[in-house]
């Protein structure tokens, strides 16, 4: 697992309100979210204004969608030069790979939450992006 992980807030308070009506849901968002971890480019890209927002489906005809951002970790230059990963803010991995890049969960919605997203401007999205 190459890959750092973060949690944003908002998918946080998603998690919470989702799995406190439906307790058995947490064990299939972890699984799905352990999946997108170990190869997070299985999810789909969205386009237009939820571009470069991810997502999967899950649950019945999939009820639910896990939106979250692939970055890729910093340029590797001279190998004689010490790296330093630009995710310094988030937990470290558990051996001693070369961080390939960091997977941010945004948000757990059902599809008609989805659907309304669609609808936002560009610049809602912009406060969940990491600059660059």
């Amino acid at each position: 697992m190459p890959y750092k992980v973060s949690y944003q807030n908002c998918f946080e308070r998603d998690l919470k309100k989702i799995t406190k009506k439906n307790k058995p849901l947490k064990d299939i968002i972890k699984v799905q979210v352990l999946q997108v971890i170990e190869n997070p480019n299985i999810g789909e890209l969205y386009s237009g204004n939820l571009y470069p927002f991810r997502k999967i489906g899950f649950g019945e005809s999939p009820q639910y969608r896990l939106i979250y951002v692939l970055y890729d970790c910093c340029p590797i230059q001279d190998k004689q030069e010490e790296i330093v990963c630009r995710f310094d803010d988030v937990e470290e991995l558990e051996d001693e790979t070369i961080c390939q890049g960091m997977v941010e969960f945004i948000f757990i919605k059902t599809r008609e939450d989805c659907n309304n997203l669609y609808r936002k401007s560009k610049k809602y999205f912009e406060k969940y992006l990491r600059e660059d």
